[in-house]
Formats: C-alpha cells, sequence, structure tokens
C-alpha cells in the first residue's frame, strides 16, 4: 500500500523552498550572492532528498511541474535578494567609507570597465557642495578593484554643454575635461578616497550640470597631459587628448546645480 501523500511532497517541500528563500536571500543582501545561492540549495536538497524512497511502493514522486517550480523559485529568490540589496542605502563596504558633512548627496554612478584594468571600477560618490560665492565641491568615494603599481588617480570634472550657467550671457559647459590640479587621490584599505572642498565653478556657474570623473594612468603620463594642455592653457581636455596620454576613466557621477 502507498503512504499517505505519496505522490506530492507535503510539509517538508514547502519547509524547503522557506529555508531556501531565507539562505539565498541574506546571502545577496550582505554580498555573498554564490554563497547564498549554494546554502539555498544544500537546504532544498537535504530536506527534499529524505522525502525521495527507493523504487517500488511507498516512493515519493515529484513531477516536472515540481521541479521546474523549484528552479523558477530559486532565480526569483536571487532577484529578490539583489533587488533588496540595491534599495538598501549604504550597504555592503560603502558604509565603511566617509562622507562630508551635511547636506550630503549621493548620486548615481556610471561605472566604467576598462579592457586594460579588469575589474578597476568607481564604485561610488558622495558630495556636498557650497556657494561662497563661487562653487565648492568636497567629496568622497570609493573605487572597486586594484590601482595598478605606478598608476596614479585622477579627479576632473566635465560641464554639460546642454546646460547653461546664471550669468547675463548664459554661457554653457564647455564639455571638456578639467583636471583637479594640485590634487592627491590616495586611497585606504577599503578603497575610499576623500577630497577637502575644491573649487568647481565661477560665481554664476549656478544652473550648470557638472559629471565628476575618476580616471587612472601611469605616473608619467603627467608629462604627456601637461604638453597638451600647453598648446590651449586652461581650456580643458577632450576624449582623444585623454588616450593618447593613457588615460583612462573609471566612471562618472553627475552633479547638477541650480539656477539663480
Amino acid at each position: 500500500m502507498m503512504d499517505k501523500g505519496a505522490g506530492h511532497p507535503g510539509w517538508g517541500w514547502i519547509a524547503a523552498i522557506l529555508l531556501c528563500a531565507a539562505l539565498t536571500v541574506a546571502g545577496v543582501i550582505v554580498g555573498w550572492e554564490v554563497a547564498g545561492a549554494l546554502a539555498g540549495v544544500l537546504a532544498l536538497g537535504a530536506a527534499v532528498v529524505p522525502l525521495i524512497g527507493t523504487h517500488g511502493e511507498g516512493r515519493r514522486q515529484f513531477s516536472r511541474v515540481q521541479i521546474v517550480t523549484a528552479v523558477v523559485a530559486m532565480v526569483a529568490m536571487v532577484v529578490a535578494g539583489v533587488v533588496i540589496k540595491r534599495a538598501m542605502p549604504g550597504t555592503s563596504d560603502d558604509a565603511a567609507c566617509p562622507e562630508p558633512g551635511d547636506p550630503v548627496s549621493r548620486p548615481q554612478v556610471h561605472a566604467s570597465s576598462v579592457a586594460k584594468y579588469p575589474g578597476l571600477t568607481m564604485r561610488s560618490l558622495a558630495y556636498r557642495i557650497t556657494e561662497r560665492p563661487e562653487l565648492f565641491l568636497e567629496t568622497t568615494g570609493r573605487v572597486e578593484g586594484e590601482v595598478p603599481s605606478g598608476n596614479v588617480l585622477y579627479v576632473m570634472d566635465w560641464a554639460d554643454p546642454g546646460t547653461e550657467d546664471s550669468t547675463p550671457d548664459r554661457y554653457h559647459g564647455t564639455g571638456r575635461f578639467e583636471p583637479w590640479r594640485g590634487v592627491s587621490v590616495r586611497l585606504d584599505q577599503n578603497g575610499c578616497w576623500s577630497l577637502p572642498a575644491h573649487q568647481l565653478g565661477y560665481s554664476g556657474a549656478q544652473g550648470l550640470t557638472f559629471r565628476i570623473y575618476l580616471g587612472t594612468a601611469p605616473a608619467e603620463s603627467f608629462a604627456c597631459l601637461e604638453n597638451v594642455n600647453s598648446k590651449h592653457p586652461g581650456d580643458g581636455f577632450d576624449d582623444k587628448e585623454f588616450e593618447s596620454c593613457n588615460v583612462a576613466l573609471l566612471g562618472y557621477a553627475e552633479i547638477p546645480t541650480h539656477p539663480l
């Protein structure tokens, strides 16, 4: 005679799904995506395998629908964990980085992947902007990956030519890169960096949208940049000039300002 409930897994299956969900989502939230998913699979297997008897009478049978349901559930759990993680501000290692004083803003970072520096990218940025009446920007952030020995990090700003300032002539952004001269970016053991207030714009620059870029290049590229700058002093750089000096951009964040 077949056991009561044969042909469907009963409460053991439900318990396995719930435990699997908890372990997977928890693992993803704390940044252990692979470990969390593996723990979920192991929990699922540990709870389900004992329910499967030997061939013959009393055997637990799992239909194709149940197997597909389990796979879909696992994928949904991982996706849910990622969504929850992204919705939680200041999670993971970013919480350990210093931040400017209030009011602090945390814009979205548009990270770039550079083939010659795999794994190296701009991870986060926080800033405080003040008017004196010139615009000054205090910044902190985090870099993910290893900066090659002999390379330096550059901070630069870029004013969007699609925006205009608050001067009577309503000047547009230049659309050119302006490296922050005399600024040294040093990372701590967590990849965090912090810079004091630096002049971002002139009095009346309010209304322009800026981008703050982080780039890296071999130390010897400094001479190349100085040579390019000497050809048009104070006029900034374009993409091709950066490429010619081996400067790689790791990402940027947008910083809007309000017109007067």
